[in-house]
């Protein structure tokens, strides 16, 4: 699944797939210039919790100049209240489906591996199942968002600075050469 292709000049070469890759969960690989591709540690998955079912799905990440990691993971949780003697197939229990959670969370990890914040985005952003489509970070350590239509700024230690919101929708983040953020928009 996580097979590469490196270049050597104009050729190509096949690299060999991370032996700890896992079907179940996401993981975050850097990638050398000879086509190695070490797993990130310190970035650990959040998990479903228990009797949930759902997803948690790796949504957005970016590293900033000095080696903070920072993740977006979005959560989708569910579980199903099923009359007595229920009996229908596996298709029609979910008739019966409760959503418990559909949320987006933005977590700061330090060069260290701990986590610097954990911030629910959803509650940011002013809505359960807010769609985030991309986060990065500047040169000091500040991170930017997109939700929905509205771009957002936090603060190294993950507090609000500033929202910016318009009629159209907003794309990718990007770093410019100079280290200002800039954010694509279609209208």
């Amino acid at each position: 699944a996580y097979e590469g292709v490196a270049y050597e000049g104009m050729a190509a070469r096949e690299v060999a797939s991370p032996t700890d890759a896992s079907a179940n969960s996401a993981a975050i690989y850097s990638l050398g210039l000879d086509g190695a591709a070490k797993k990130l540690d310190y970035y650990k998955p959040a998990a479903l919790p228990a009797g949930k079912q759902g997803s948690i799905s790796l949504a957005a990440y970016d590293v900033d100049a000095s080696g903070n990691l920072y993740t977006v993971e979005q959560e989708y949780t569910y579980h199903f209240e099923l009359p007595a003697g229920f009996s229908g197939t596996e298709d029609e229990k979910y008739n019966y489906q409760v959503q418990d959670t559909n949320t987006s969370t933005l977590t700061k990890y330090g060069t260290d591996g701990k986590t610097v914040y954990k911030i629910n985005l959803s509650e940011i952003c002013g809505e359960d199942g807010a769609y985030v489509s991309s986060v990065i970070s500047d040169d000091k350590g500040n991170a930017y968002f997109i939700c929905n239509q509205t771009a957002y700024a936090l603060d190294t230690q993950g507090k609000l600075m500033y929202k910016y919101t318009s009629e159209g929708w907003f794309d990718q983040l990007v770093r410019l050469p100079d280290g200002r953020i800039a954010m694509a928009e279609t209208t």
